[in-house]
């Protein structure tokens, strides 16, 4: 980076703000961990057999039901009815190869503490995919919500540091080989130290695979100027941003884009499912 950046408070195009929020090699790739999962989640956790999750802390007991609705699936039957326990009308759903008809009886399993879980207790009931395994999926989007969680915390820190932080020149003190691989790229860690305002030494960190990004011994850093222990390296940045003409950083648009792409799709694909299955 060539070009001086103004003095703060600057202003954070949507674009740049997008690129700190959702770029990055771990943001991306959680966002793509909590969308790919949450797919399994929704395809096999609707069908879990929950009723296995509540015997852990209740036997169920048998009520009699009467048949309220029934739509064909595939090789099965979805059957909607209800029950009265104790006075109170509680209704349910549950799949079964066996024909009932609307009107008929059925014995249903359900639980005293909490009636709304049961199922039609009949022969070929279909109980689902078991709730520890359907569940277990989870796994996949939960780990993809930690990497997004601690992504979108170092991005807000970053768009704090572009507006406000103060510019100095950090150089290039130490370079260390992480564990780490990207793309079967070696991750590095490099120690830039600079000098704030009062004339203390600093240390400002990055790591990246991308090793063409500090080709120089000196770059820019941004600091925060009542706790100059935070900083970060401008070119280390996501999205390559570059310094305008007006003094301020300015967000690659096709990086926008890219960048956008997953957790735009994540966000609004499970967002409709969501809002669908609440609305039914």
């Amino acid at each position: 980076m060539n070009k001086k950046l103004k003095n703060p408070p600057r202003d954070v195009s949507w674009g740049l703000r997008l690129n700190l929020l959702f770029g990055g090699f771990f943001n991306q790739l959680g966002w793509f961990f909590f969308g790919f999962g949450m797919i399994q989640v929704w395809v096999f956790g609707i069908n879990a057999d929950y009723l296995e999750y509540h015997k852990f802390f209740e036997q169920p007991i048998e009520s009699l039901g009467t048949v309220t609705g029934v739509v064909a699936e595939r090789d099965s039957f979805r059957y909607s009815y209800e029950m009265n326990i104790d006075g109170t009308v509680h209704r349910g759903s549950a799949l079964s190869n066996q024909k009932h008809d609307v009107g008929h009886k059925v014995v249903v399993y359900h639980f005293i503490k909490n009636p709304q879980w049961s199922e039609i207790h009949t022969r070929g009931v279909y109980r689902g995919i078991p709730f520890t395994i359907a569940w277990g999926l989870s796994i996949v989007p939960m780990i993809g919500l930690i990497f997004i969680f601690f992504s979108i915390l170092r991005g807000k820190k970053s768009i704090f540091l572009v507006t406000n932080g103060n510019e100095t020149t950090g150089k290039l003190i130490d370079t260390e080989a992480t564990s780490m691989r990207v793309n079967k790229q070696r991750v590095y860690k490099y120690t830039f130290e600079f000098k704030d305002d009062l004339g203390n030494t600093q240390q400002a960190i990055a790591k990246t695979h991308l090793r063409h990004i500090f080709s120089n011994n000196e770059e820019a850093i941004l600091y925060h100027p009542l706790r100059p222990n935070q900083s970060i390296v401008v070119d280390h940045l996501p999205g390559n941003p570059r310094v305008n003409d007006k003094g301020e950083l300015e967000a690659n648009v096709a990086e926008t884009i890219l960048y956008s792409l997953v957790p735009g799709l994540a966000i609004f694909g499970h967002g409709t499912v969501l809002f669908y299955i609440l609305l039914a």
